[in-house]
């Protein structure tokens, strides 16, 4: 195989491969077998035809061309072990030259990928900013626990604050209905403040079926900028008033939720607040660790294509979150009045840092041989069959190289994490 190197910009690389023909061989013979089974060659079972029968029957450029992409995809790893790359993402490969009984050409080129020199991990400190959880906010927690074991009743009277309402609702702009400004039977307690301000109180006194019409201006910093800032007019229907029962706060609440005491119940809810805390506290030292390395370490230039496909992953990651809300993306950013494009810009910054974090782990786990073996890769695998022992998809996908290589990926920076734990977190703690 020869190759020719071609520099192009500072983070990529053309390579000219050439494929001699003696190197042809075995691919050929694969792919002219696979040819076989996929027609009916008469006097032979599917994939048994040899060679020559098959090129008779279909031609030899269609053998060279059912094999081009293995060959493409072999000679490729040989083509960037033997020229020493490491690189980002997978090439773009055009073939330039395809004709049977002569050596195959196509130019590849690649994202070279970015080097990390990291900085000197004693230079960054990390303060404990835990606060300690208050009686209020464990007050807060009971109370809660003792809506959710409330008890409601329909009333014919009037609504009051404190109640839970069902409404009819919709919203106006400009005499025009906004769009999805229409609810039926929507369910709200007043006094929780969870809609805008002003449109709870318009409810209060307000009888079953009674309609209400009235004019609020929505908030400035409203999250649909369409209508921050803008009057709208509300017509509401009360359809139905539940009072609301709430438990007494007493040692008998407390025994229903399998507390021996109002006291217990409150040292519990206290220990959780505290584990919260502390987890809290631990993420947020831990991307404050990421970042005062990312200012002191040094970075090639990071290709488009990485930021690009960082800004991607971060989309899918926004859009898998609002479908477990039950929220639309189209919808999501017609609020922001943004399209997908400007979002995708907006999200850059975040992306090259996400990026840059990548590579800083990746340049720590080699520098201190933090290395993952297949042993552990094979014990997270099995691991990740009996929590998914059910779904067939991710059992077949667990088989597969690149996933293990996500997998690997996961436990190296797991390892990175506990590495810069016990150097930097122990240390400041100490």
């Amino acid at each position: 195989m020869n190759i020719k190197r071609k520099t192009l910009e500072k983070n990529k690389i053309e390579l000219l491969v050439e494929v001699p023909v003696d190197e042809l061989e075995n691919y050929l013979v694969r792919a002219a077998k696979n040819l076989s089974g996929q027609i009916k060659i008469a006097g032979f079972r599917p994939g048994k035809a040899p060679y020559e029968v098959v090129k008779v029957q279909v031609g030899e450029l269609a053998i060279y061309q059912e094999a081009l992409d293995d060959i493409v995809r072999g000679t490729m790893d040989q083509a960037l072990a033997k020229e020493k790359l490491d690189i980002y993402g997978y090439p773009k490969v055009e073939v330039t030259k395809l004709a049977p009984g002569n050596p195959i050409e196509y130019r590849a080129e690649v994202v070279l990928m970015p080097k990390a020199e990291v900085g000197d991990i004693q230079k960054v400190k990390i303060n404990d900013q835990i606060k300690p959880v208050t009686n209020e906010e464990v007050e807060k927690v009971v109370k809660d626990l003792q809506r959710h074991r409330a008890k409601e009743a329909l009333v014919a009277r009037p609504a009051a604050k404190g109640d839970l309402v069902h409404v009819n609702f919709a919203v106006f702009l400009d005499n025009v209905p906004i769009e999805n400004g229409q609810h039926q039977k929507y369910p709200l307690v007043l006094g929780e403040g969870k809609m805008i301000p002003g449109f709870e109180d318009q409810l209060v006194d307000l009888k079953a079926e009674e309609t209400r019409e009235f004019n609020l201006i929505f908030p400035k910093e409203y999250h649909a900028k369409h209508l921050a800032g803008k009057e709208c007019l509300f017509r509401v229907t009360m359809k139905a008033v539940y009072q609301i029962d709430e438990p007494v706060l007493d040692d008998a609440f407390a025994k229903e939720l399998k507390y021996e005491s109002l006291m217990a119940l409150k040292g519990r809810v206290k220990k959780n607040l505290v584990d919260e805390a502390k987890h809290h506290e631990e993420r947020r030292q831990e991307q404050e660790i990421i970042d005062q390395l990312i200012s002191i370490s040094r970075f090639d230039d990071l290709p488009a294509e990485m930021v690009e496909d960082e800004s991607l992953r971060m989309i899918e990651e926004i859009k898998n979150n609002l479908l477990t809300q039950g929220l639309d993306w189209p919808l999501y950013l017609k609020q922001l009045n943004k399209s997908e494009a400007e979002m995708k810009l907006e999200l850059s910054p975040q992306a090259a840092k996400r990026a840059k974090s990548s590579l800083l782990f990746n340049a720590l786990a080699r520098q201190q041989g933090l290395m993952v073996e297949e042993k552990e890769i094979a014990k997270e695998v099995e691991a990740l069959k009996k929590l998914y022992g059910q779904n067939p998809e991710i059992i077949v996908n667990l088989k597969k190289a690149a996933y293990q290589n996500q997998i690997a990926q996961m436990i190296m920076a797991r390892k990175v994490r506990s590495y810069l734990h016990e150097k930097i977190l122990n240390k400041s703690q100490s």
